[in-house]
């Protein structure tokens, strides 16, 4: 039997990709991942549809009919109030201009 984290947290190196993120999901892992701000999604509920095969070629890879938002879009679509700050490490301090 294999340990599993109870929450993993990982940099946006890994956060940005979006095959990383659905493998843990489909491993039922939690996480909190770091992003970019170009990172996108779809909306937790929205599923991909699939194109009906023509009889030529390969069948088509079923996709999302809405294009993907901005993670920050989708957060503030639940309210300003539903969205948490959250930071990796602690602000540095101001310089002490009393010094000067």
């Amino acid at each position: 039997m294999g340990l599993r984290p109870p929450l993993l947290t990982v940099d946006a190196g890994y956060g940005q990709v979006a095959e990383f993120r659905q493998g843990l999901t489909e491993r039922g892992i939690s996480y909190i991942v770091a992003t970019t701000s170009s990172t996108t999604a779809q909306p937790g509920d929205a599923q991909p549809v699939e194109a009906p095969y023509t009889g030529v070629g390969k069948h088509p890879t079923p996709k999302y009919p809405q294009p993907a938002r901005s993670l920050k879009e989708l957060a503030l679509a639940h309210g300003a109030d539903a969205t948490t700050r959250v930071r990796w490490r602690a602000p540095l301090p101001a310089p002490d201009r009393a010094a000067d």
